[in-house]
């Protein structure tokens, strides 16, 4: 069974695969996110439904992988009879007509560009932006749309968002249409929630924006790595993040001229130094946790509340 604990060990290509198209776009959000699990209601409830939906595609999965065998001294009525086949004829070998050898063309390329940029924060206008187009097709409830709103409200109130930014226009029209959808009289507390397909070019316009920035891989993982500073009993969440640094490191994903190289191999060599050593309780170096918090964005890291 899949659960939060386990949710990184557990899935395989061979579930992603049987899995729903929407499912399979939603994993790596999932798994970027599995950490914030108990930070964030609206988080926990959407991880919470996937990891669910994911169980029962893979209890479908294993039914269907279950033979029946039949007894060793069972008789096969159904057996076809063979058919004796008749004598093939032996084939006329034609003559190979031998041809002028074709010029080898050589075609060139062209590099495949990503279509975000790596960037040490995701923008709140971004990360607002990609929530709205997550809930597509989606249930939702009143209260979940009001903590959108508030959530976005907020932003703005602490300038995080403002008249000059980027996207606020797109922020506006975020923000009009989930009070419009929330006051309206005739949907119940829970309903279906749908973007507007009339207008496409306007979809693909969020989907993109939602899609035009990642977090740096070095970054997220300093941020983990910070999350678990002095709790007790972190050892499993230590040793996923350990195996995240590594794959990230052998992948390529984070480059040698990343900025952060440095302070991910210092993690790395830590967390190493922690599972080795029979302490319960991750604690970081006071200089070392300051620089950290910097680069993960924390001012201070009792004090961290969530935004989203």
């Amino acid at each position: 069974m899949i659960t939060v604990s386990n949710f990184t060990k557990t899935i395989t290509s061979d579930i992603l695969k049987k899995a729903p198209e929407v499912l399979r776009k939603d994993y790596e959000f999932v798994k970027e996110n599995i950490d914030l699990y108990d930070a964030d209601n609206t988080i926990k409830k959407y991880i919470d439904t996937y990891i669910s939906k994911l169980n029962h595609v893979a209890g479908k999965s294993k039914a269907k992988s279950v033979k029946k065998v039949k007894p060793a001294n069972s008789v096969d009525k159904k057996k076809p009879v063979e058919k004796k086949q008749a004598a093939k004829k032996p084939a006329v070998k034609k003559k190979a007509v031998k041809s002028a050898p074709k010029a080898k063309t050589v075609t060139k390329r062209n590099p495949v560009k990503a279509d975000f940029v790596e960037v040490p924060e995701v923008s709140p206008e971004v990360r607002f932006i990609k929530r709205y187009v997550l809930m597509d097709g989606k249930t939702k409830t009143r209260k979940q749309l009001l903590s959108f709103i508030n959530a976005l409200q907020r932003a703005i109130e602490k300038k995080q968002i403002r008249k000059t930014s980027r996207y606020a226009a797109e922020i506006r029209h975020i923000q009009n249409e989930l009070i419009k959808i929330h006051n309206n009289p005739d949907l119940g507390d829970s309903f279906h929630f749908s973007l507007d397909n009339s207008d496409k070019k306007v979809l693909e316009k969020y989907q993109k924006i939602a899609g035009s920035q990642k977090q740096r891989t070095s970054v997220r993982l300093i941020s983990r790595y910070v999350g678990i500073h002095g709790k007790v009993a972190v050892k499993e969440k230590a040793g996923r993040l350990l195996k995240a640094i590594r794959n990230a490191l052998d992948k390529k994903q984070i480059e040698p001229a990343d900025p952060y190289i440095k302070e991910v191999k210092t993690v790395k060599a830590n967390l190493e130094q922690y599972l080795k050593a029979k302490e319960q309780k991750l604690q970081i170096n006071t200089m070392d946790l300051k620089g950290l918090q910097g680069i993960a964005g924390i001012q201070n890291i009792k004090k961290k509340s969530p935004e989203l």
